[in-house]
């Protein structure tokens, strides 16, 4: 029990040693081609804010941007389904991004997702 209070303060000062990512950190970092797990298909994420995953005439797309932590993104073309099936944005947590990983959690879900780069 005395080292309760010792354990707790440390639990905070190491929760707060790590470096926050301001939305313009994730922008930046999150250009590129990323792997997709358990896809064979890669997404490539534009700096001009749009997006595109699939192959051929099976490519799925839309826009893109970070706000508060979360990459927003909204799909604008989705094989074999009209306009008004799509166009919601969809949010992702952004729990850690560098040059070759991103890890998110979908909004609304508890389970992370790591995408890497080559």
């Amino acid at each position: 029990m005395k080292y309760t209070i010792t354990l707790f303060t440390l639990s905070l000062l190491l929760a707060g040693c790590g470096r926050h990512l301001s939305d313009t950190d994730i922008s930046r970092m999150a250009v590129g081609v990323w792997t997709v797990p358990h896809a064979s298909d890669k997404m490539e994420v534009r700096s001009d804010g749009s997006y595109f995953t699939g192959t051929g005439t099976n490519v799925t797309g839309g826009s893109w941007h970070v706000e508060d932590g979360y990459v927003v993104a909204i799909v604008t073309n989705l094989p074999g389904h009209t306009p008004e099936t799509f166009g919601h944005p969809t949010r992702y947590k952004v729990i850690s991004i560098d040059d070759h990983q991103m890890t998110f959690i979908p909004e609304g879900q508890t389970n992370s997702v790591t995408i890497t780069k080559p």
